[in-house]
């Protein structure tokens, strides 16, 4: 077993475990891989890179509210936003390296259809409303969002690393926790459970949208 987009390293889990012996290094990477894996299903997201600097990223659907579109991922670059086929030139929205939101300038909305599709405005007519321009806005043809630029964490962020080595520790059975039974020894117990501490290390990084 080799480690696939770890979220912590052998290290980790050796020093939360107490426990070097090389006998289980395989064992150890297994337990960091599920437990990276298990994360990014708890978090809605991952902690890897991701290089969209050649294709496109198509924006998908519970990513786009209002006049904001909220990625999944934090913002490296951004290089271009298309709407179908058409760019959006950089003067119409702003975002902040580190943020995950890109929100157009004048609050005009990116706009969604059916179909999970999304819609920019189009040449406001100005014989009719501003409400009227809009719901023309929302019966234009579908065009998807795109967009390019790197996305995501070069490393994953340090209580991401700390709560994969808790779980990844829990799961391998070597970590155990001690009790004092009623005749005052010590019992050593063994505890499989996702521990709470790495749930709360967790918890700001959970993405409630899909």
């Amino acid at each position: 077993m080799s480690l696939v987009n770890p979220y912590c390293t052998l290290e980790h889990v050796q020093r939360e475990t107490g426990n070097s012996d090389g006998e289980l290094e395989v064992w150890f990477e297994e337990c960091i891989n599920g437990a990276s894996r298990w994360i990014d299903e708890h978090c809605n997201r991952d902690f890897l890179p991701h290089d969209y600097t050649s294709s496109y990223y198509t924006v998908q659907s519970g990513e786009v509210v209002g006049d904001l579109i909220c990625l999944r991922w934090p913002i490296l670059t951004l290089t271009e936003v298309k709407v179908g086929d058409m760019p959006v030139v950089s003067s119409q929205y702003f975002f902040d390296t580190g943020s995950r939101t890109i929100r157009t300038i004048d609050g005009t909305h990116w706009g969604q259809g059916r179909n999970d599709r999304f819609y920019t405005d189009q040449p406001q007519n100005p014989q009719l409303s501003s409400g009227q321009n809009s719901f023309l806005t929302v019966v234009a043809a579908r065009r998807p969002i795109t967009i390019k630029g790197t996305f995501g964490h070069t490393t994953p962020p340090a209580a991401v690393r700390t709560a994969c080595a808790k779980i990844a520790s829990a799961w391998s059975h070597e970590k155990r926790r001690e009790r004092v039974d009623l005749g005052g020894g010590r019992v050593s117990l063994l505890d499989e459970r996702i521990p709470d501490d790495a749930l709360a290390l967790l918890k700001r990084y959970r993405r409630l949208i899909h």
